[in-house]
């Protein structure tokens, strides 16, 4: 995949859609100065628009409902040219403009991901495939096994080749203990596949339930989808967020699989792959 293509499955489109909304607000306050102003709100918001659903990146359908009603309403309106729609002008661009500020901020919040405290965890489980299956890297060489020599952390792999959400669900009671942290990579296979999107549902969630238990931390690897599979990123999105699951940002898998000198056949990581990652779940656990 190219670095265009992956630049738009990473979901960084979203943070400059969000953004050319916001300046499109600032833009209809002077909507009837310029005919210039005119244009510029309009391309922006719909550039805005566009990109943000392009980004492949799962947002709350009511807060971009209410944004996409509330531009199109501001639209029409300020065509009127009536004083007396002001109130309703202030109101519609106030709506725009905090649908957009929240769809920026849930996405950057999502992507900053930290775990503190990490000493009363004591162990660390990974359940995976293509990421964490060694393909031809040295055993030492693969990330969790960097991860275990920088943490000291005792690390336990239950990574298979060909990995699914149920064979997942099928080892997690191999996962023991309350202070540990599960690392899950899965799903991808599923959306290769074109599994239903209830089925996908239900055994995802079937998943979570098993994993989640109180005293531990589960980060789940965000599934990269394209626009037209956007659905499974919802339905992730959602989960976790319903068991409290950290989301590794999707844009961390996608930049490496699509990445030549870390995955040549975009399935297995090399070792400079897995040195990457493992880096950067070093950095989430605050390990330098």
């Amino acid at each position: 995949m190219s670095a265009f293509a992956n630049y738009f499955v990473s979901g960084y489109p979203i943070f400059p859609g969000s953004v050319m909304i916001i300046i499109g607000v600032i833009f209809s306050f002077f909507y009837n100065k310029k005919p210039l102003y005119k244009i510029l709100m309009r391309v922006l918001f719909l550039l805005g628009l566009v990109l943000i659903v392009i980004s492949a990146t799962s947002v709350s359908n009511f807060i971009f409902s209410v944004m996409l009603i509330s531009i199109f309403s501001l639209y029409f309106t300020l065509s009127m040219e009536s004083k007396t729609t002001a109130p309703f002008i202030n109101l519609c661009r106030a709506l725009i403009f905090m649908g957009a500020a929240y769809i920026f901020y849930q996405e950057y919040t999502i992507r900053n991901l930290s775990v503190n405290n990490l000493s009363k965890f004591e162990k660390l489980f990974i359940l995976g495939d293509t990421l964490t299956d060694k393909g031809d890297v040295n055993k030492d060489n693969l990330w969790y096994n960097i991860v275990k020599n920088r943490s000291n952390m005792p690390v336990v792999s239950l990574c298979t080749p060909e990995n699914t959400i149920f064979s997942s669900f099928e080892r997690a009671d191999l996962i023991y203990g309350n202070k540990i942290i599960v690392i899950v990579e899965t799903g991808r296979n599923e959306i290769i596949s074109k599994l239903p999107v209830k089925v996908f549902s239900e055994q995802l969630e079937a998943l979570m339930k098993v994993l989640v238990k109180s005293g531990r931390l589960i980060i789940m690897f965000e599934i990269p989808v394209s626009p037209i599979n956007i659905v499974y990123s919802k339905i992730q999105r959602d989960l976790c967020e319903k068991y409290h699951v950290k989301l590794l940002p999707k844009y961390i898998v996608s930049s490496l699989l699509y990445d030549t000198e870390s995955s040549p056949d975009g399935i297995y990581l090399n070792e400079n792959g897995h040195l990457k990652i493992a880096d950067v779940i070093l950095k989430i656990i605050n390990v330098k």
